[in-house]
């Protein structure tokens, strides 16, 4: 991979529609790896940072065509959490809080998927940690951050932005099995993407068949959300340039090691 900067905090992303991402290419690789894995391995799984359904199917449709659409065919039971409730969301809590991670451990996970939400977070050590203790030996972790990727706050942008070996660095008890940077396109196709995803929805709901479970969520194109005049002219320079920018996700699966002693210290 090219040596590129990793973030810059001069740039505030103007668009809410780039502060929450998954990525096309990084969804893919995700799609890939599950496959490997059989539903009995897999089931039931964890989705935290999940997002509405209406996010998954409408806003990144491409998170539901390539990482839970499949997983449902084959019979994998996935629980979805969030801090804010929403349609689709199964459990709503913080999981770097001990009393939601105290109910998450009385359930039987097999595998955990976190996708782009320890940038995001103050303590990504903890929160990786408190994911390993809900989980048994042998038990999966499919996770990923951006790699190179600009400042986007969702409520904040730690900075965090690591190599492989970083990345698993951060899971106690753990070992990689497979990993990659993902090269993902420039901005400028997510944001087509997203365009695009956009404009399917509009159709759908139009033509009334957009479900009432899924009318939640963004609906609209995002505005801008900097007040007055908006952004200096200086940060939609620096922003522009991202546009181009290759950007890229790392991207890992982990395999717990042992039962940590949260673990059985929660079974009955």
């Amino acid at each position: 991979m090219p040596h590129l900067p990793k973030v810059v905090r001069g740039v505030r992303l103007p668009y809410p529609a780039l502060r929450e991402v998954m990525l096309v290419e990084e969804a893919r690789w995700f799609g890939r790896q599950l496959a490997h894995y059989s539903p009995a391995e897999l089931s039931p799984m964890l989705n935290v940072g999940s997002q509405t359904l209406h996010f998954r199917r409408y806003v990144q449709p491409w998170i539901e065509q390539y990482v839970f659409a499949p997983l449902e065919r084959r019979g994998v039971q996935v629980l979805h959490t969030d801090l804010r409730p929403g349609a689709g969301v199964d459990l709503v809590g913080d999981v770097t809080e001990e009393s939601f991670l105290a109910q998450l451990r009385t359930y039987p996970f097999r595998a955990v998927f976190c996708s782009n939400l320890l940038e995001h977070v103050h303590e990504p050590r903890k929160l990786a940690t408190h994911l390993v203790q809900i989980l048994p030996a042998n038990a999966w972790i499919f996770v990923s951050c951006p790699r190179v990727f600009p400042y986007h706050p969702d409520p904040i942008d730690n900075g965090l932005r690591p190599t492989l070996a970083q990345l698993a660095r951060l899971f106690p008890h753990t070992e990689l099995v497979a990993g990659e940077e993902v090269a993902c396109g420039a901005i400028w196709e997510y944001v087509l993407a997203r365009l695009r995803a956009w404009l399917r929805e509009r159709r759908a709901r139009q033509d009334g068949r957009l479900p009432q479970a899924d009318q939640g969520g963004v609906t609209d194109l995002p505005a801008p959300t900097s007040p007055g005049a908006g952004l200096p002219w200086q940060q939609y320079a620096r922003l522009a340039l991202w546009l181009c920018r290759p950007v890229w996700a790392t991207c890992a699966v982990l395999r717990v090691s042992h039962r940590s002693a949260h673990y059985l210290e929660a079974r009955p």
